[in-house]
């Protein structure tokens, strides 16, 4: 070649290696420039696993080398997006989607939240592939999956839209916290709770469980429970007041946490929520800014907002929840139309937990359809009742099953149990598994057993009720 006229470059470097000088040279090196100052060492590198040797290892060492620093301080190895059949996306194959086509399907927020939900930190993303056909009659490589992204930004939609249309002008005035209805501290509560548990997993790049936390706080504990309770309140002038603070308090907080992996939509709601109920703080207790942009607002503090915690309210709502779900569960499994009540009755072995049942009876009666409640330490089972156990709670729903069938459901329950409960017994009776296994699991098993055992007392119990 040389003898052509062809010379080699002397100032080449292998591709590698000068990927590996990348952290630094880009910053001016080796000139101990302003940017390498500011910007060496960086936080975080997100890469694929199948070039950690090739590339991330020699950026350290280069970085070592060089500088004397590493030049990130984390390594996030991100999963790898297949098709249905676990192959990796390539022109050759077809098996692809352009995300373009995506957004014009679902939604840029969809797309984002969907994977931002699938991305577990240990499996790579499978994408059952379909031809679908958009509104303008183009036709693209999609998946269903995405179907997941957007129903959720539908609701967050609708509920934002319910909740402008209660909220505006509402008065942020000072509120005494301790002295709220249940629902008003659970809620506030739960915020604090989804503050600390979605930042812990984004520090931890948790990213698919820090998107459930904030998905299931929107979706479960703000749509499906605070905002079904408290509809009757807003429209009602003399308590409206607090409900609509704590509702406009609770949709700001939301659309922080949600922000990073639905940032169109959430930003949009962001402005009109401005425009509606610009100061949304609670007076002494939660102090909030409120930027014209929310990307630039802070998200929820990270410690949770401590003067909003309330361990005794969540203790009580989640026992209001367990009940009203299991009225809920019998109710569908004896087929009772959604018009009509039924007659309930809730037995809870500690006096406590009675009272305060008690005294918060409305929340399981106006989520549940309940006519006639009774709670008590021994309330006695009314006749052919539906039977739900959840802890150490008894649920019974009055006059809506057949005597016959419901003792041949017990008896299978009753062997289901017994099968179960042989078998812990038989591990924890070999000398072998309780030395060998790790305490905990022993004690995990030990526990289950107890359980297990309470759960077949009951069983019995209901059985010889019966008759």
């Amino acid at each position: 070649m040389e003898k052509n006229g062809i010379i080699q470059d002397p100032d080449v470097l292998d591709t590698w290696f000068s990927s590996a000088l990348w952290p630094h040279s880009t910053m001016g090196w080796p000139e101990n420039t302003p940017e390498l100052q500011r910007y060496y060492p960086g936080s975080v590198l997100s890469t694929a696993r199948e070039i950690i040797t090739l590339w991330v290892a020699r950026m350290v060492l280069t970085g070592r080398y060089n500088i004397g620093q590493v030049p990130f301080h984390d390594v996030y190895i991100h999963a790898v997006i297949q098709d249905g059949q676990g192959r990796p996306f390539k022109k050759t194959l077809g098996n692809g989607f352009d995300p373009v086509d995506i957004i014009d399907a679902y939604g840029a927020d969809a797309l984002r939240f969907t994977m931002a939900n699938l991305s577990t930190e240990t499996q790579d993303i499978r994408m059952p592939m379909k031809k679908v056909k958009l509104d303008n009659g183009r036709e693209v490589q999609s998946s269903e999956r995405f179907e997941l992204g957007r129903n959720f930004c539908n609701k967050i939609w609708n509920a934002a839209r319910f909740a402008f249309m209660n909220i505006e002008n509402t008065p942020m005035d000072r509120l005494d916290v301790a002295g709220l209805p249940i629902e008003d501290r659970w809620i506030l509560s739960q915020v604090s709770k989804a503050a600390v548990d979605v930042q812990d997993a984004l520090d931890k790049f948790q990213f698919s469980r820090a998107s459930i936390l904030a998905r299931d706080f929107f979706w479960d504990c703000l749509c499906d429970w605070y905002l079904e309770l408290v509809k009757p309140r807003v429209h009602d002038d003399r308590k409206a007041d607090e409900a609509r603070q704590v509702l406009a308090f609770a949709l700001d907080q939301s659309l922080r946490l949600l922000h990073p992996f639905i940032p169109f939509i959430t930003e949009r709601l962001w402005r009109q929520l401005n425009e509606i109920v610009p100061n949304r703080g609670l007076p002494g207790v939660a102090e909030l800014d409120a930027p014209e942009l929310l990307a630039t607002a802070a998200y929820p503090p990270a410690g949770g907002w401590t003067a909003l915690t309330a361990p005794d309210a969540d203790a009580v709502f989640d026992d209001l929840r367990n009940a009203t779900r299991a009225i809920r569960e019998i109710r569908q499994n004896r087929n009772v139309a959604l018009k009509d009540t039924v007659d309930v009755t809730i037995s809870v072995p500690a006096q406590q937990r009675v009272e305060s049942l008690r005294h918060e009876a409305q929340v399981i009666k106006q989520m549940a359809k309940v006519g006639e409640l009774t709670i008590g330490a021994d309330a006695d089972r009314p006749p052919n009742a539906a039977t739900l156990v959840i802890g150490d709670m008894q649920i019974f729903v009055a006059n809506v099953i057949d005597a016959a069938a419901e003792r041949k459901r017990l008896e299978k329950d009753l062997a289901g149990l017994d099968k179960q409960i042989a078998g812990i017994e038989g591990k924890l009776s070999n000398a072998g598994f309780v030395e060998r296994a790790p305490a905990e699991v022993v004690q995990r098993e030990r526990e289950r057993l107890a359980e297990l055992q309470a759960k077949r007392q009951t069983v019995v119990m209901h059985m010889g009720q019966l008759g």
